[in-house]
């Protein structure tokens, strides 16, 4: 039931990514304010921007909420960075600093749950280049890093997204909960139904299917799940 529900979700289309990016500092939400220079809102913002880009699963951003965090998940060591064209496994904060266009950051999917030995999910390096675009995974990633700084020995165990600190690991809770406070704010609270994390993944196959790729291509990566029809995406994206 829950996997047909998220097949069911609509894209996270570009223009609302972005007024998601946008919601202003100071707008309520549940117990709390949006405050983008908070580590939270720092994290949150990597992780869906990350999402968007990538088309990466909830699991290979964020820690399911019943689960101890172990460096074989989400942690900072998938993460490097090419800096002035040398691939760097744990830059310095001058050096993230200095990010500028021709930089990436290299982004490699951990195993999730359901694919331990990344044999259909997929756990190759993605590369997100640094643009100047809103919402630009690679400098939000950037970021993420120098609100939540560790030592190079200390990057294979720590979360990815840790918040407050380093050690805690940002869950799908707190994703669930951040994206639809926003989602309902721009979108309304009935609408915010129509989208979860999973529609990242849906809209990178819509850009995909717009793009002329093959229906084999596009779930090659395990875009929409393995009993979809393009039939099925097609509807989905239009």
């Amino acid at each position: 039931a829950e996997a047909l529900r998220e097949e069911q979700k609509e894209p996270l289309r570009r223009s609302i990514f972005r007024r998601l990016l946008d919601v202003p500092d100071g707008t309520p939400r549940a117990g709390a304010v949006v405050d983008w220079r908070a580590p939270q809102f720092v994290a949150f913002r990597a992780c869906l921007a990350v999402g968007k880009a990538a088309g990466a699963r909830r699991d290979e951003v964020s820690l399911p909420d019943d689960a101890t965090f172990y460096p074989s998940r989400a942690s900072r060591a998938p993460l490097t960075w090419r800096l002035n064209g040398i691939v760097v496994a744990a830059p310095s904060t001058e050096q993230l600093r200095g990010l500028t266009t021709g930089d990436a950051a290299i982004f490699t999917p951990p195993p999730s749950k359901a694919d331990p030995f990344g044999l259909h999910f997929g756990n190759k390096p993605i590369w997100l280049p640094v643009t100047s675009a809103p919402g630009n995974a690679a400098s939000a990633l950037r970021d993420s890093e120098l609100a939540v700084p560790v030592d190079a020995a200390r990057r294979r165990v720590t979360p990815l997204f840790g918040l407050p600190t380093a050690e805690q690991p940002l869950r799908h809770s707190t994703v669930d909960r951040m994206l639809r406070d926003l989602l309902v704010v721009v979108v309304g609270p009935q609408d915010a139904n129509k989208y979860s994390f999973h529609s990242c993944r849906v809209a990178l196959a819509c850009a995909l299917l717009a793009s002329g790729a093959s229906h084999s291509l596009i779930q090659a990566p395990m875009l929409v799940r393995p009993k979809g029809t393009r039939i099925q995406l097609q509807r989905i994206c239009t």
